[in-house]
């Protein structure tokens, strides 16, 4: 199940396994959010707390995971920014803390952000910074194309994250 326990379990499993010195930890997550920094986390009757974004960065650092990619693909996720910066951490967000995503639907695969990132704009680009770059360029035509209003995916990207992602051409 998705929930705050599994996923420090799953977090700190992970650690063990990296060299913490030089790996990149990347984190994605995808459900519905708040503007309160939190991702819902619902299983049928099984009553889940939601995952905040206080937990998550709780999580990464009693786990020793110094470089960061987080992904937060859902509505308001721009307010995962502040509880999660740090020098060495790289944060897209599908939205603005104010906005609203799209395309969240149990048929699809993608939601219209992890569409335009991960399908079309990640394996056009040798960059994460770049594949962010186009993809809120097609995300921002496509919701002008349906009436939407703009998501405004965000980035963060702290200092010596910058550096060791130029180094390493990521």
């Amino acid at each position: 199940l998705a929930s705050m326990n599994n996923l420090r379990h799953a977090v700190n499993d992970i650690a063990k396994k990296m060299n913490l010195d030089e790996d990149v930890f990347l984190l994605f997550l995808s459900s519905h959010g708040s503007e309160d920094g939190r991702i819902s986390v619902e299983f049928d009757n099984f009553a889940l707390n939601d995952i905040s974004s206080e937990h998550v960065r709780r999580t990464l650092d009693e786990a020793n995971i110094y470089w960061r990619i987080i992904i937060v693909s859902a509505c308001y996720s721009g307010s995962f920014i502040d509880a999660l910066q740090s020098p060495t951490t790289l944060i897209i967000t599908a939205a603005a803390a104010d906005k609203a995503s799209f395309g969240c639907d149990n048929i699809r695969d993608w939601t219209y952000f992890g569409e335009a990132f991960f399908s079309q704009a990640l394996p056009a680009n040798n960059t994460f910074v770049s594949s962010f770059d186009a993809a809120k360029k097609i995300l921002k035509q496509r919701e002008m194309e349906e009436s939407k209003e703009a998501s405004d995916p965000q980035l963060w990207l702290g200092e010596a994250m910058e550096g060791y992602l130029t180094l390493h051409a990521l």
